[in-house]
């Protein structure tokens, strides 16, 4: 896919479904903003221009399939058991939840080019163990940081502390990543004390050096204002600079750099963020755990540039979509909320022009960075050649008129019709499966392996 392949546009569905139709090294930039496992239920207030919208975030095993798990352990098994395992501790709602993100992660990680970045915001509910999950996907050495984001003033907790930060995990796809370097605000105290300086035209600035002495690469000497020195500017510069009055003199003839407070970048970005509030004033439209702008704006700017597709596959509130577009970014925004067109579409009015750029649609993208072929004699005898004869599903011999062929992600879960989508199964497997993913059919092909496993060591006990 081409770097302008992508245009402004709002997907509603399942971004699993969704993102199975975007090409692979297509994305430059994905943040994610999902559920957290909170265990609450959010519902935009009355009178706010989110009212009606709510979601709950309240996870139970019923919510997740058990085919999805299973779909990890052929590529994952390792991290599968630490699903697993985290749901011995924590119930089937954490294993759920960790098995929902685990499977969409693994589709994000493909669809991102090999200079894209990875954000997911979270909280310290499950933070700990999606990391595992993504150092696993991404690889540990990939981890850049986690950012904490101070969301809120603090709050009077009268059983512990107050919880007024967020996590948010920032991966790589390789050492080519898009990195442009961010600077924060000074400190107060700072500026007090090293901006101490005011000039004529009242702009606050502090002194910068002059003199070569602590160069490595040395100077220029000259006399200048009674000194003889070791200068870092030629003379014909320090005259430049003595004559747009950009140099302090001291009471003792010192000639040092005007250094402006106005033009200064600022601290370079940390990895705590405490200088972007959360969401108020006009900028609160009552969406429940809605983004500030600025805290988009910060990430869009540092990992990616002017023409760079953004996806935002829980997209919710929209202002990862409004903030691509204010950025001259491609924005890409799903959400499985029928509601969130609405919503997005009043954010694009109310920011001018960017509505006449943005589109929405409930259809599944379709991928062209993979050859289309339909079902033929000569992909069924290709994989009839790959599989060896035998059932992708039972692993029996059969002959080559006895097999059909089966899409491995379902056509109707966005599934491509293609060769690497294709397998063959006996009628049989073919039938159990139905139209649901090849993990069901592994699931239930394992269960009554296992209970005729259980049923001869039974039997052979009375023998």
């Amino acid at each position: 896919m081409t770097k302008n392949a992508h245009k402004n546009m709002l997907y509603t569905g399942d971004c699993l479904y969704v993102m199975n139709g975007i090409n692979s090294d297509s994305i430059d930039l994905i943040y994610l903003d999902p559920p957290f496992n909170s265990k609450r239920m959010y519902e935009a207030p009355v009178g706010s221009k989110a009212a009606g919208i709510s979601f709950n975030d309240m996870w139970t095993w019923k919510d997740v399939d058990t085919e999805y798990l299973d779909q990890l352990i052929e590529e994952y098994p390792f991290m599968v058991q630490f699903i697993q395992t985290v749901g011995i501790i924590h119930g089937d709602g954490m294993k759920a939840y960790l098995t929902y993100m685990a499977q969409r992660i693994v589709v994000m990680k493909r669809i991102l080019k090999p200079t894209g970045s990875f954000y997911l915001h979270c909280d310290p509910t499950a933070s700990h163990y999606l990391k595992i999950i993504c150092d696993r996907m991404f690889g540990k050495n990939n981890f850049k940081s986690e950012i904490i984001w101070k969301r809120s003033n603090p709050k009077n907790d009268s059983k512990g502390l107050g919880n007024n930060n967020d996590r948010i995990l920032w991966y790589v796809m390789s050492k080519k990543y898009t990195w442009n370097k961010q600077y924060g605000p000074y400190e107060d105290a700072y500026i007090k004390k090293s901006y101490r300086y005011k000039d004529t035209d009242g702009r606050l600035f502090r002194p910068g050096p002059l003199d070569a002495k602590s160069l490595a690469g040395g100077g220029y000497e000259y006399e200048w204002n009674g000194r003889y020195h070791l200068w870092r500017l030629p003379k014909h510069k320090m005259q430049q600079l003595h004559d747009a009055k950009g140099i302090y003199y001291s009471s003792k003839g010192l000639a040092n750099r005007k250094l402006y407070l106005d033009e200064a970048k600022g601290v370079p970005l940390q990895a705590i963020w405490n200088d972007i509030a959360y969401v108020k004033g006009n900028e609160d439209l009552g969406y429940p755990t809605q983004k500030p702008l600025a805290l988009m704006h910060r990430i869009i700017k540092a990992s990616s540039n002017e023409g760079d597709v953004v996806l935002d596959p829980f997209c919710g509130g929209a202002t990862t979509c409004v903030a691509a577009q204010q950025l001259n970014r491609t924005s890409l925004g799903i959400d499985i909320s029928e509601k969130s067109p609405r919503f997005l579409i009043e954010r694009l009015q109310e920011d001018g022009g960017l509505l006449n750029n943005f589109g929405h649609t409930s259809q599944y993208p379709k991928r062209t960075d993979i050859k289309t072929e339909k079902k033929s004699k000569n992909v069924k005898e290709t994989l009839f050649k790959e599989q060896k004869g035998k059932c992708k599903g039972c692993n029996e011999d059969f002959g080559i008129k006895n097999f059909e062929i089966d899409h491995i992600i379902p056509r109707d879960k966005n599934g491509p019709d293609c060769i690497e989508n294709y397998q063959l199964l006996c009628g049989h497997c073919n039938r159990v499966k139905g139209n649901r993913p090849m993990a069901f059919l592994t699931m239930r092909i394992n269960r009554i392996n296992d209970d005729m496993n259980f049923k001869v060591s039974f039997d052979s006990g009375f023998e």
